[in-house]
């Protein structure tokens, strides 16, 4: 035999050897993954959800852990702002983290008697408790005879800004606010509603904290208690008046 053709048949022999060990590697591969349970998942562990059930965000434990995905569609369930997914693969556990809306303020439907929680962006995700005495969170009267439901902003984002910043400034001041009312949005303004202190009036179309100081020094005065209302509804004008 030449050694041209016992060169040529070694070539061959390498490259049968080669396919068999691809073609093994391949079959074994899809039979742990597809066929095996080697893959199988064995748990699924959800952390941060109270608004939605866990076993909603979840789903049944089974199935392939390389092919899981989310059995559902996140933004079909307004209160789940996002969620996290890690899977450990020499466990076979998915870890998911939910990261529920927070609860900034009660906006409260006064035509229909509804209230609802939203978060600090105004976007309305679940229902809330009718308000009763002062809270530790904003609660907005809303008397526009809008009709509003969980998905919707409570307000513009411009004017929703405005009315933080003018919650921004009613902390900041110390008092007790019972509410924050809303009459008509035409006039885009707003009205605090302060226990035992005068009302305050604010716009919803600029940043009402130019009034910090006006409010401090009145708060700080023997005219507080005297006072029925506080306008600061012209930009960078205070006005207010005695009772």
């Amino acid at each position: 035999m030449s050694v041209r053709r016992r060169s040529r048949n070694r070539r061959s022999l390498k490259l049968a050897l080669i396919l068999i060990a691809v073609f093994l590697f391949l079959g074994g591969s899809v039979y742990a993954i597809w066929f095996s349970d080697l893959f199988a998942i064995q748990a699924i562990e959800v952390e941060g959800a109270t608004l939605v059930d866990s076993s909603v965000i979840s789903g049944p434990v089974e199935g392939n852990i390389i092919f899981w995905k989310m059995p559902i569609d996140v933004s079909q369930y307004p209160p789940v702002e996002t969620i996290d997914v890690k899977k450990d693969y020499a466990n076979r556990r998915i870890n998911i983290t939910v990261k529920e809306r927070g609860k900034v303020m009660i906006w409260c439907i006064e035509a229909d008697q509804n209230c609802y929680w939203a978060d600090d962006n105004g976007f309305i995700f679940t229902s809330a408790p009718i308000p009763e005495g002062v809270l530790v969170v904003s609660v907005v009267r809303d008397y526009t005879n809008r009709e509003l439901s969980v998905g919707d902003s409570v307000l513009p984002d411009e004017l929703f800004k405005n009315l933080k910043y003018a919650n921004e400034l009613l902390e900041s001041l110390d008092v007790s606010i019972k509410e924050i009312r809303i009459d008509d949005l035409k006039f885009k303004e707003a009205t605090a509603v302060v226990s035992n202190g005068p009302e305050i009036y604010f716009s919803l179309a600029f940043d009402p904290r130019f009034g910090k100081g006006v409010l401090e020094a009145l708060i700080n005065s023997q005219d507080w208690g005297a006072i029925e209302y506080v306008d600061l509804t012209v930009e960078n004008r205070a006005y207010y008046k005695l009772k």
